[in-house]
């Protein structure tokens, strides 16, 4: 099976990029809080469109564009006013020119990809070079996995079958799985990832469990993972203060400037090839 396909599948299973969570709401601060204009913003597997327009307005930028892997999801972004295309980003670039874009978004992508290196290699050359990115993801080593480790269980947001859930008990898994989740990341390995790539993180923020899931009707629906999931509440939004064992990590990073690059490299910086 294709790629395309299985994200078309899932795109008959339910929407994405269509909840406003506690981790979108972070990325518009920190967009907001680093930016102090936006002309255009890129949300990078933009879903159905609806955070690419919540952040559209949030940034009061001109134009929202968005690239998705799901042509029917693409479609109904368009519908909204995103202008959106179809493309796999583990084979194809982002069609835009270098320098595109002061605002890019990419929520709960990057664990999706073969080759995540290829995603922030484009997502360098379409940035401004003034501007920010806002990259959401799973985190590995989040304090809920750090317990099931300990218990023997599959860490939870991972996953050794495209087909089954296995490894951990199914009451705590949602009805979606995470079987597509092909790179998870710890807090540490993004920033070393994105420092590798030239990129300096500018801030970042945990994501707690309750900020992903409320609302959300895998967890809802059964009465016993509800009460286990209110139980640990207290526990969850007090350690998801510290972005290393938040269910998510949101970070937000600039490409690296010529001073910061030489500085790194422990070379001196020649003041005339700076302007």
């Amino acid at each position: 099976m294709s790629t395309e396909t299985y994200y078309e599948g899932q795109a008959a299973l339910r929407e994405t990029g269509a909840e406003i969570d506690g981790r979108v709401k972070k990325a518009a601060r920190f967009f907001t809080k680093h930016l102090a204009t936006t002309n255009k913003l890129l949300d990078i597997g933009c879903g159905v469109g609806t955070v690419a327009l919540y952040l559209k307005d949030a940034l009061k930028a001109s134009e929202a564009y968005g690239v998705e892997i799901s042509q029917s999801r693409a479609e109904a972004a368009k519908a909204k006013g995103v202008r959106a295309l179809r493309l796999d980003l583990d084979q194809e670039g982002i069609a835009f020119p270098d320098g595109s874009f002061d605002a890019i978004f990419c929520g709960e992508v990057i664990e999706h990809l073969v080759d995540p290196d290829r995603l922030l290699d484009e997502i360098g050359r379409a940035l401004s070079p003034k501007g920010l990115c806002v990259l959401t993801t799973p985190n590995l080593a989040n304090w809920y996995n750090r317990i099931a480790l300990a218990l023997g269980w599959q860490p939870f947001d991972t996953s050794v079958s495209f087909r089954h859930e296995v490894g951990r008990p199914k009451l705590l898994v949602g009805d979606y799985g995470c079987r597509d989740h092909l790179r998870v990341f710890t807090y540490r390995a993004l920033r070393e990832l994105l420092s590798v790539h030239d990129f300096t993180v500018v801030d970042v923020a945990g994501v707690s469990l309750s900020q992903v899931f409320i609302g959300r009707g895998d967890w809802s629906s059964k009465p016993t993972r509800a009460l286990l999931f209110w139980t640990l509440y207290p526990l969850d939004r007090l350690l998801s203060l510290f972005p290393s064992f938040g269910t998510r990590v949101v970070v937000a990073f600039k490409k690296r400037s010529e001073v910061e690059n030489r500085k790194k490299m422990g070379g001196a910086v020649d003041p005339l090839r700076l302007h």
